[in-house]
């Protein structure tokens, strides 16, 4: 994805931007940085967004962020870059720390940790967006030579404790996220990612290829906060997972060991297997015999992926692109949310011609020791969020899957949902709940109605505002726990409240659940004396399951906003009425004072 010519940069640039939503972007640094604008514009594209870039006055940032009247720090931006070289910032810790003592040198950062406090909070009062910083980079020569890695307090140790000040600063603020530049350097090699003679004539100091990987590196996180991370990765087998064809080579005939090239798929494995426990949804999709596949799942000594893993498999002689689609049928998630790994040129470009949306990873397949990297290399599944929910997820989609299957054993739809003794609880957030709630606000889109995206601080100071109320579901059945699955934000006053965001992961879509949800929710505000709530439903491209929810729940519609097509409804809590959800064993509703059990 960044290996590509300037000129094929800037030709990107020049495609179809009018079509893409804004991205508004934001740069304070004290180096000279402008060159990466088209590697950032180019990532926007890729990303799918149109960039607006603004640019800080150089080596003003502290004086920006201060700055009332500043045309960067504006309301609707999204994110702000706050990029600093420490050369700059404090040229005493990198060309004059032999001459520091321990104590001068600590004082120093202390200087440089208030200081960048300062500009966090200075920002965070004049926007929303999310801070983007980079942590000091370690010198390729330290100041002591080849003693500064022997001893504590060396110029090289020095500087991570100054980036862990850096990261321990940011946990006041929690929309502040950090890209380690010390990562690209080690990619990249010191050589290839320093321009000395640039440093020194206009105090530019990265090469090309080290700005396309800022850029790059930028975008993941960039990703992460706006929810466009993918979800599922769908695997094909021989030749992927192993080296060979099962259904020719046999279970001992394939490559699959301790030793190269078995020891490349090994690895391959591994990192699959990290990305699992991160949470991303793991599926197979290959052209084979089932039975062949199954025995080096179960037989294999050195198959460090195993059958539970994997929350569908489509192990068949049907097309790929069928299989994917009911891959993606069967976990109930967006088709543009799913990467497809497979070592076959043909197959990637058919599904590349037939299902444009799915992410491709092709491994070429007489270089097996390229695939973890590749896939790292990737990004596809990064996140800025971890909860209980993502370390379950694989076992949740698997307990999915178990239940669409006995779905057709049953000829009556509210048979089958009663069967699966369904339990949903409704809570208000607090602190415990925050990380995911926030996470479902970044990262649903089936059925959200706003698609407003929050962070961590957000949730948090909406749960602390005596005028906003942030509701929470829970769900689980005789398959398993879901966890939280849902999350409302509702604004209000004493007799009008307005439903900011209301949203349901796709997992529980299909059950009532945002029926049991929004009425439990309508409850919550009857009881403190609103009379009316307000719903608005913006439409996006993914989210028009969910045009009819507010009319079909008894809400009327108002008005439509030309501009933006945002429709608003009302309803009158005092006709609201209890409903009786029969597919459920147990709901336990909030109230202002308890949580109310109805069986």
């Amino acid at each position: 994805m960044i290996d590509l010519s300037f000129s094929e940069i800037q030709e990107k640039l020049d495609s179809n931007l009018r079509q893409l939503p804004k991205l508004k972007l934001a740069v304070l640094r004290n180096f000279v940085l402008e060159p990466i604008e088209p590697y950032l514009k180019y990532f926007a594209i890729l990303s799918g967004w149109n960039l607006e870039l603004f640019w800080g006055n150089y080596d003003q940032i502290l004086q920006d962020s201060l700055d009332d009247n500043s045309s960067i720090l504006i309301d609707d931006l999204d994110f702000i870059f706050v990029f600093q070289k420490l050369e700059t910032l404090n040229p005493r810790l990198i060309n004059d720390f032999t001459s520091l003592s321990n104590i001068e040198v600590e004082e120093e950062s202390h200087l440089i940790l208030a200081r960048q406090k300062e500009v966090f909070r200075n920002i965070s009062k004049r926007t929303n967006a999310s801070i983007i910083c980079n942590y000091f980079e370690l010198p390729i020569y330290p100041a002591w030579g080849i003693r500064d890695s022997q001893i504590d307090n060396g110029q090289t140790e020095s500087i991570r404790k100054l980036n862990k000040g850096l990261r321990e600063n940011s946990r006041e603020f929690s929309n502040v996220d950090f890209i380690d530049f010390n990562l690209i350097c080690m990619r990249l090699g010191g050589y290839s990612y320093y321009d000395l003679r640039y440093w020194q004539i206009a105090k530019a100091p990265y090469s090309r290829e080290a700005l396309k990987e800022i850029a790059c590196e930028s975008f993941k996180i960039i990703k992460a906060r706006k929810g466009k991370n993918k979800k599922c990765l769908i695997l094909d087998c021989d030749n992927t997972l192993w080296g060979g064809i099962v259904g020719e080579d046999g279970l001992n005939g394939i490559k699959l060991g301790q030793n190269y090239p078995g020891s490349a798929f090994c690895d391959f494995q591994k990192g699959i297997l990290q990305l699992f426990n991160r949470g991303v949804i793991l599926a197979l999709c290959s052209k084979n015999n089932e039975e062949d596949v199954s025995k080096v799942f179960r037989e294999h000594p050195d198959m460090i992926l195993k059958e539970k893993h994997f929350a569908v498999t489509q192990i068949n002689w049907n097309s790929k692109t069928s299989n994917i689609k009911k891959i993606v049928e069967t976990l109930n998630i967006g088709i543009d949310s799913v990467v497809f790994a497979d070592d076959s040129e043909f197959e990637i470009n058919l599904v590349r011609e037939l299902l444009p949306d799915v992410e491709l990873l092709h491994l070429p397949v007489k270089q097996p020791s390229l695939y973890k990297d590749l896939l790292n290399k990737g990004a596809f599944f990064e996140t800025l969020v971890y909860s209980l929910e993502d370390k379950a997820r694989g076992d949740m989609y698997k307990a999915e899957a178990e239940r669409k299957n006995i779905k057709n054993e049953f000829s009556d739809i509210t048979d089958y949902l009663g069967s699966l003794e369904t339990e949903v609880t409704i809570k208000l957030a607090d602190k415990f709940s925050t990380p995911r709630v926030a996470q479902l606000t970044q990262k649903t889109n089936q059925f959200n109605l706003t698609n407003i995206r929050y962070s961590e601080d957000d949730i948090q100071k909406f749960i602390l505002s005596p005028i906003v109320d942030v509701f929470y579901v829970q769900l689980k059945d005789k398959f398993g726990d879901y966890g939280i699955i849902g999350s409302a934000i509702v604004n209000h006053d004493d007799v009008c409240a307005e439903i900011e965001t209301f949203l349901l992961s796709c997992l529980a879509l299909g059950r009532e659940v945002e029926n049991v949800f929004l009425h439990s929710v309508i409850l919550y505000l009857k009881e403190k004396g609103i009379k009316k709530i307000i719903g608005r439903y913006l439409p996006t491209i993914k989210n028009r399951q969910t045009e009819n929810f507010y009319s079909k729940f008894g809400f009327e519609y108002i008005s439509k906003n030309e501009n933006t097509s945002e429709e608003i409804y009302a309803f009158n809590v005092d006709s609201s009425r209890d409903i009786i959800f029969d597919y459920f064993k147990k709901i336990n509703y909030v109230t202002t004072n308890l949580c109310n059990v109805y069986e």
